[in-house]
């Protein structure tokens, strides 16, 4: 194991497969830090009894801010998505603070010194009794072309040191066969035959006789987030028939959230809990027909939770 802040400039050559590209150098720290940043910051190479793939891992840590964690210039083309992920893992946790917030981020720095920052992945309330993770998404790279672009990660606060392993960022490569698959994946999994029984009296020409069915009722879970300001709305039938005619789902968006029925106006009595709107809207969806999914009531947000 050994400690050093460094920044190293390489040829950037990218590892093609049959399918993909992969834009990370280095991407398992098995060369060492080669191709990676730590500006700012101390980065260390663990070995294989505390990596998560192979040899190394890597450690960031006497990180002074939030934004600073391990970077890697890689090359993207304009208007094309890439899948970007990463094994992280928590090192040491703050007092008082419920976890970290992880995050991979790209950057782009275009011909006018102008910059565009898009946010790939993110998980939070992260400790390290969680041990290795996968944070992975995908972003699109702007329509214009950049002069440098850069992969890298943040989020957790000051003084949290954090582990990385097995970083990895690919181009996703356009399926041509796609609608096919996606065919017979519904034809096995969203279909299934019925067989129809026809009597019919005597003289009827049954090869004449049309057969019509007609759903009534969806099977299938199809649901949507539903505005409980809008459905106990007099003036909002129209959007009441909407949810009932289209879905057999849903979920409040807020009412159901602690902070939501108890955020009491200042001519009602404190702590006293509005729960009317709420089941107001779950009395109507239930007698739609529709199945509801209810909100954790705490979210550990600390704008979210009540005072008192």
């Amino acid at each position: 194991m050994f400690a050093r802040a460094v920044s190293v400039v390489t040829l950037m050559v990218m590892t093609c497969g049959m399918t993909s590209c992969e834009m990370l150098q280095n991407k398992g720290f098995e060369s060492g830090m080669t191709n990676w940043n730590c500006w700012g910051f101390v980065c260390k190479l663990l070995d294989a009894a505390d990596s998560k793939v192979g040899s190394h891992a890597l450690v960031a840590s006497n990180r002074t801010q939030g934004w600073q964690g391990p970077q890697q210039v890689i090359t993207t083309e304009p208007g094309k998505t890439y899948k970007a992920q990463s094994w992280i893992k928590i090192i040491n946790d703050l007092p008082g603070v419920l976890g970290q917030k992880m995050e991979l981020e790209v950057s782009f720095t275009f011909p006018d010194d102008s910059h565009d920052y898009i946010n790939v992945a993110m998980r939070p309330l992260v400790t390290s009794g969680d041990g290795w993770f996968l944070l992975a998404g995908d972003f699109q790279a702007p329509l214009k072309a950049a002069k440098q672009t850069t992969f890298y990660y943040q989020g957790a606060a000051p003084g949290v040191s954090f582990a990385i392993d097995e970083a990895s960022v690919t181009e996703v490569v356009d399926d041509p066969n796609w609608r096919n698959v996606t065919d017979d994946v519904i034809e096995r999994l969203r279909k299934s035959d019925i067989n129809v029984q026809v009597t019919t009296g005597a003289g009827v020409d049954t090869s004449k006789v049309r057969v019509q069915v007609v759903q009534t009722k969806k099977s299938f879970p199809f649901g949507c987030e539903v505005n409980s300001w809008k459905y106990v709305d007099p003036n909002q039938q129209k959007f009441r028939d909407f949810i009932h005619t289209h879905f057999n789902w849903a979920v409040q968006g807020n009412a159901l959230k602690w902070r939501q029925f108890d955020w009491n106006q200042p001519s009602e009595a404190l702590g006293t809990p509005l729960y009317a709107r709420a089941l107001n809207t779950i009395n109507g969806l239930i007698a739609a027909g529709l199945k509801l999914r209810g909100h954790n009531m705490v979210w550990s947000v600390q704008n979210f939770i009540p005072d008192s």
